[in-house]
């Protein structure tokens, strides 16, 4: 049988004491809460590059349909929310537009040749296709959406991997500035 002993000297059962202390109630909360929205800011930069790379579209348009909201007092929670439609074929990068050949895009970084397509300058340029032989109607091209896209691939796993490795450490650290080093 083993027996393991641990003998305290000095003020350390005192200072134990105090560190936990200070970790009950509300301290506790904002500490988690602090970490929460510092880990958060990091994962929605990384999720918003991962999500403008898989999609082919620049951050900034990217970075207008993302929201974020960060933890506070009443919800341990930070979210990143999506809204709007998918991306007009205008705003992919590499969207060329062509009088013989149509329009060639290159949604979700693949390169797709829409042969019957054409941009309407008056229209705000965006790209349009006939739904029959006449002049109308006409329909909008879209490329992809950030609501489906947020959730798969590169964001998913931007996400988890940042959330892994910067998430527990922040929190060490905010434990730590609490307890004023007793805890670490």
């Amino acid at each position: 049988m083993a027996v393991l002993e641990y003998h305290w000297t000095g003020d350390g059962i005192v200072r134990m004491n105090m560190a936990l202390e200070r970790l009950e109630g509300p301290r506790r909360h904002a500490a988690f809460r602090r970490a929460l929205n510092h880990t958060g800011g990091k994962v929605f930069t990384q999720v918003k590059r991962a999500v403008a790379n898989q999609m082919n579209v620049k951050q900034k348009l990217v970075a207008q349909r993302l929201h974020k909201y960060p933890a506070y007092s009443g919800a341990l929670e930070y979210r990143i929310s999506s809204s709007g439609k998918a991306f007009r074929l205008k705003d992919v990068n590499g969207t060329r537009v062509s009088k013989k050949r149509g329009v060639t895009s290159s949604p979700w970084g693949t390169r797709k040749r829409f042969p019957h397509a054409f941009a309407i300058a008056k229209w705000g340029g965006n790209i349009y296709q006939r739904k029959g032989k006449s002049r109308f109607p006409v329909f909008a091209l879209y490329g992809p959406n950030i609501n489906k896209q947020l959730v798969k691939d590169e964001s998913a796993a931007a996400f988890q991997r940042v959330v892994t490795n910067e998430l527990p450490p922040r929190l060490e650290h905010e434990i730590k500035i609490i307890t004023k080093g007793t805890i670490s």
